[in-house]
């Protein structure tokens, strides 16, 4: 029987959703960009389909899909440059946008626990790609602020810097990619910081919420 996507499991299929993706960028050696530009594409539907609908959502989406599309013909069109940045700043809004909607769901009083653990889950990687775009583009605008990282095209470098970003954003520290500049330290300073805070203030909120329910 079909399992359809509820606000009570919505979170077991995106977190299955953005797995799957990560896990085609680490294959990104061996398969080709157009492959990689499918995945995200079919990804970025279900993600859709697996978050909770609002017409603040809605109307964030549509605004900024227009501003994509407008922006794109402006770049590409008229001035002619390297749509990077603006790609990467568009991304960057994207996720932004699913990480809040994942955070209105998860302090929803109705939300299940089990759902709300694993959207919690699904929220610690967004934010971790979050910080990858803007470690990315940070590396564009003054490639000398990270050392230790193979730049490579855009997809490796993406693929890198996720790495580095998850590596911060849990304190693991291996110490093989580092921040040069000293805007670069703050900023994984900063990531470092709100990892840490971010498991603090899930453990209460999952604390409070199996209490509610007993």
């Amino acid at each position: 029987m079909k399992k359809k996507i509820t606000l009570d499991n919505n979170f077991i299929f995106f977190v299955i959703t953005i797995l799957s993706f990560l896990i085609v960028l680490g294959l990104s050696p061996t398969i080709s960009n157009d492959d990689i530009s499918i995945s995200f594409f079919i990804c970025f539907i279900l993600l859709l389909k697996s978050l909770s609908y609002s017409k603040r959502w809605l109307k964030y989406l549509l605004s900024l899909l227009l501003l994509y599309f407008f922006g794109e013909i402006v770049i590409r069109y008229y001035l002619k440059i390297d749509d990077i940045y603006f790609t990467l700043v568009i991304l960057f809004l994207y996720l932004y946008g699913v990480a809040r909607n994942i955070s209105v769901q998860i302090l929803h009083k109705h939300c299940k626990l089990l759902n709300k653990i694993i959207g919690s889950f699904g929220l610690y990687i967004i934010l971790g790609m979050m910080w990858a775009v803007i470690y990315s583009l940070s590396i564009y605008i003054y490639p000398r602020s990270i050392s230790g990282l193979n730049t490579g095209n855009n997809i490796e470098l993406f693929v890198n810097t996720l790495y580095f970003s998850f590596v911060v954003l849990s304190s693991l520290g291996f110490g093989d990619i580092l921040p040069h500049t000293a805007m670069m330290k703050m900023l994984v300073s900063l990531e470092a910081m709100m990892g840490l805070f971010y498991i603090a203030v899930v453990v209460s909120t999952l604390v409070n919420s199996k209490s509610q329910t007993e």
